[in-house]
Parts: structure tokens; C-alpha cells; sequence
């Protein structure tokens, strides 16, 4: 009877040591993948991390642009300097005319809205009377070519007839 408890002692006891075994082995199993996950997350949060930065640099940079834009807009101002060089306004009428709105041409050319707004008007009004004698001169074009055109295609009906 005594072997009989001390084979059932040693039977628990290589029990136990399998069953630590065991769980320490599923332990060290669960700790490595969250050993990889943590890795991989750390990743994650440094690439995200520089993307912020260079955002944050970037709008830093933009701030940075407008005050400078703003102070020698405040300048122009001040000293009574045309706020549209000849440049913009080149700009501004290439962008008018292939169809640009002008809330889009003040955001791409960085300049006020109001600003580009008034040119045009401007523009428009000046330009306005050269416009119509434009209009006339070529509909008077047109109507000569198509009475040269229709007389050139009467003449030979005309020669025709005759012999």
C-alpha cells in the first residue's frame, strides 16, 4: 500500500512539473506575440508621428508665408503700391479666360478675393467697348465671305446657262 501512495505521489508530482511546464510555455508564447504586436504598434506610432511633424512643419511654414504675404500686403498699402503686379493680373486674365472662377484664381494666385474680383470687373468695363466693334468687325467678315462664296458658286451655274 505504501508503494501504492508513493507511485500516486510521484505520479501527481510529474503531473505538476507537466502542467507547469505547460502553462509556462504558453505564457512565454502569449508574452512574444505581444512582444511582436507592441513592436509593430511602435512602428505604427512613429511613422504617424513624423507624418504630424511634417504637417505641423508644413502649416508652420504655410503661417509663416501668409504673414509675410500679409505684412507686404500691409506695406503696399501703406506706401500706396498696386497690390497687382503685372504679372498677376497677366495671371489672373490667362486663368479668367480658359474659365477659372475667381475664387479659384485668388486661392492658386494667393491673392485677395476681393482684389481679383475687382479686376475683372474693371477689365470687364474697359474692355467692354472694344468687345462689340470686335462682334461687328467680324460679323461683317462672315457676311463678306459668304457673299464671295455664294457669288463664286453662282458664276459657273451662270457660265453654264450661257453656252
Amino acid at each position: 500500500m505504501i508503494e501504492i501512495k508513493a507511485a500516486i505521489a510521484a505520479l501527481i508530482a510529474a503531473a505538476s512539473i507537466a502542467l507547469t511546464l505547460v502553462l509556462a510555455f504558453a505564457i512565454y508564447r502569449a508574452l512574444r506575440r505581444l512582444g511582436k504586436r507592441a513592436t509593430q504598434c511602435e512602428a505604427s506610432i512613429q511613422a504617424e508621428s513624423a507624418q504630424l511633424t511634417n504637417a505641423i512643419n508644413e502649416l508652420k511654414h504655410n503661417f509663416a508665408e501668409m504673414r509675410k504675404e500679409e505684412a507686404q500686403t500691409l506695406e503696399n498699402l501703406e506706401t500706396g503700391n498696386p497690390g497687382l503686379t503685372e504679372i498677376a493680373r497677366t495671371k489672373i486674365l490667362k486663368m479668367h479666360r480658359v474659365g477659372h472662377a475667381p475664387e479659384i484664381i485668388a486661392e492658386k494666385l494667393r491673392l485677395p478675393k476681393g482684389e481679383v474680383h475687382l479686376f475683372l470687373k474693371v477689365h470687364h468695363i474697359v474692355i467692354k467697348p472694344y468687345q462689340g466693334a470686335g462682334a461687328a468687325a467680324d460679323r461683317l467678315l462672315r457676311e463678306k465671305r459668304l457673299k464671295d462664296a455664294s457669288e463664286s458658286a453662282i458664276q459657273p451655274e451662270a457660265e453654264v446657262r450661257m453656252r
